[in-house]
């Protein structure tokens, strides 16, 4: 063998083994054509809410908002606002006025009255023709009423399957619990200036839970209908998973024997990945950032921190 052969076998035998070793595998080149075929389509829950998500906050005299916090006050022009306004109070758009910078810009104010009769004015940083073109404004601290109306006459009373194992109980305290279970909407109510919507559920149990839920369509917030439910049951997805492993899924528990795909279902995709071949197995770590472990061989579950 020639010096240079020597060189390049010694070369592709030291990436193999650090492929080895190292867990990192030589990934191809993907071109545009399969990005694009990679791409998830567009599910029923991601369009379940569609409409309602587009719709905007219009300016129509009357229109309805929930006051979601105090701190409205804020940005309200001083005067009668202070102290007035509380959480849970209705404003109504009753006039748009304008008033005069002190650049002399024009600009539109808009008299919002509240549950006591109470006029507040928030000034916008639009001229009147311009906003009124426009036709949609977005107020601090409030809640579109004609949006969670329209979120209640579509989800009030039916029938979900809950995929998140995050909730709240009924003193909005953040918990966790069974997922991929059913849950029936029994309330649709104003949430937040973040989540505008607040869900009020019972479980196939009877015990009652209460989710969080934006509806904008533009919203970098990440709870929307397709992160919290299904529309089918999810066992249905998996007919090779046993009734009792599917109780732990349910429940975000593992047990030894378990696959990977079983564990991911259970307790979600882990934060770091360590594979190990061994003389007649591959060996796997899979740990979490909240101090989860799962130790695998050849796939199956054999050790577990949880």
């Amino acid at each position: 063998m020639t010096k240079t052969a020597r060189i390049s076998a010694a070369v592709i035998m030291a990436s193999v083994l650090s492929g080895c070793f190292t867990g990192i595998e030589s990934t191809p080149t993907i071109t545009d054509r399969e990005v694009r075929k990679q791409q998830p389509k567009e599910t029923p829950e991601d369009s379940y809410l569609k409409e309602i998500e587009e719709l905007q906050p219009t300016l129509a005299i009357g229109s309805p908002l929930i006051v979601t916090d105090p701190k409205i006050r804020l940005v309200f022009e001083p005067g009668q606002s202070d102290g007035s306004v509380v959480s849970g109070d209705t404003l109504r758009l009753c006039r748009i006025d304008e008033a005069t910078t002190f650049d002399g810009q024009q600009v539109a104010v808009l008299e919002f009255s509240d549950n006591h009769g109470t006029v507040h004015r928030y000034r916008t940083s639009q001229s009147k023709n311009a906003l009124q073109r426009k036709a949609t404004i977005s107020i601090p601290f409030t809640v579109d009423l004609t949006k969670v109306e329209a979120v209640r006459r579509k989800m009030n009373g039916q029938t979900y399957y809950l995929i998140t194992a995050s909730r709240y109980d009924e003193s909005d305290n953040l918990t966790t619990g069974r997922r991929f279970v059913p849950v029936k909407v029994v309330a649709v109510e104003p949430g937040n200036e973040y989540y505008p919507i607040r869900l009020e559920l019972t479980d196939d149990l009877g015990d009652h839970l209460r989710l969080y839920m934006s509806v904008d369509s533009g919203s970098i917030m990440p709870r929307r209908f397709s992160t919290l439910f299904s529309l089918s049951d999810p066992r249905l997805r998996y007919p090779a998973i046993t009734d009792a492993n599917w109780a732990l899924i349910t429940e975000g528990k593992v047990a030894q024997g378990m696959t990977r795909d079983e564990c991911r279902l259970a307790i979600g995709k882990p934060d770091n990945v360590d594979r190990q071949p061994g003389y007649s197995s591959l060996h796997e770590l899979w740990t979490y950032n909240d101090g989860k472990m799962l130790v695998f061989e050849d796939g199956i579950l054999q050790s577990f921190r949880q």
